[in-house]
């Protein structure tokens, strides 16, 4: 097949697991390479991760997610639109 269709098929692909993880698709000369991961490193250290555990909901199924901040001004808010629960083992 043709290497530019192949290489962007796989650039959508990498793009929607990022959009769908809550993460951040970001491309690249290779020569910039390491300034992308101190750039991804220092967006890290500055980062909060929250935990949660839902109730009142079925465990399995998808779960849509509404992250809001108060007062979000000045902050930027990244975050998956959910995510797929299952049965307890």
């Amino acid at each position: 097949g043709d290497p530019k269709q192949s290489r962007a098929v796989s650039k959508n692909r990498l793009q929607a697991v990022a959009l769908l993880t809550g993460g951040q698709f970001v491309e690249t000369h290779e020569a910039n390479v390491g300034n992308a991961v101190i750039n991804a490193l220092r967006e890290f250290r500055f980062s909060y991760r929250l935990f949660y555990t839902p109730t009142g909901v079925p465990m399995a199924g998808w779960h849509k997610l509404d992250i809001r901040v108060r007062g979000g001004e000045g902050y930027r808010l990244r975050a998956k639109d959910g995510y797929f629960g299952r049965r307890a083992p």
